[in-house]
């Protein structure tokens, strides 16, 4: 599983960004956070998402020694060449290596909640780092898990069940289809009033 996800596109979502404000490190900033999938070298031309702005990795660090490249499931620390205005649930990712984007997602979900999933009600989607509101627009193709069949007409969606669901996010969404990106593929759905999950999706 390990290697699978080093030969997927690399992403690397900021978790942290690290500035001591201490004389000995007066001018260090770095952007702490684990390789979702792939690899990323010293030296590699990055895009910053979503403000677009692009520069170069001056420094991979892990544990406080340097390394050359890091794979996914890595925890490390990136230094960039220039200075880059970056947030916690920003992602980085190669220049060459561009994840799609946009604030409407289709996906498949299991639905794992009591309480029916139904077009029109809202959740927090959690995609790796990143929160946003979304909204159920449409909900499509209920699987029959015994016979691996669809059934089109879906007015609700109840625990265990899974169908195919339209989601509206309050913000723009950087992801990859499942298929090609298992760590940028998939999400899960957070009850807003409980905090519990309720949902987990794939990322059609």
């Amino acid at each position: 599983m390990e290697q699978h996800l080093s030969e997927e596109a690399s992403r690397f979502p900021v978790q942290y960004v690290v500035r001591p404000k201490s004389e000995e490190f007066h001018d260090y900033r770095a952007y702490a956070g684990k390789v979702a999938s792939g690899l990323l070298r010293k030296g590699e031309r990055v895009v910053v998402l979503p403000s677009g702005q692009e520069t170069t990795i001056a420094k991979i660090e892990k544990f406080g020694r340097e390394i050359e490249a890091a794979q996914a499931k890595e925890s490390i620390s990136l230094l960039l060449e220039d200075d880059v205005d970056i947030s916690r649930g920003d992602m980085i990712v190669p220049i060459s290596q561009l994840p799609q984007q946009s604030r409407q997602l289709a996906a498949t979900i299991c639905w794992m909640d009591k309480k029916p999933l139904r077009v029109g009600g809202t959740y927090l989607l959690q995609h790796g780092v990143n929160t946003s509101r979304a909204k159920v627009s449409a909900l499509s193709n209920l699987i029959d898990v015994a016979t691996l069949g669809a059934d089109s007409a879906v007015s609700e969606l109840k625990l265990n069940e899974i169908a195919d669901v339209q989601l509206k996010t309050a913000k723009e969404v950087f992801y990859d289809s499942f298929t090609e990106n298992r760590a940028n593929g998939a999400f899960i759905l957070i009850d807003e009033g409980t905090n519990s999950t309720v949902g987990v999706g794939l990322i059609r």
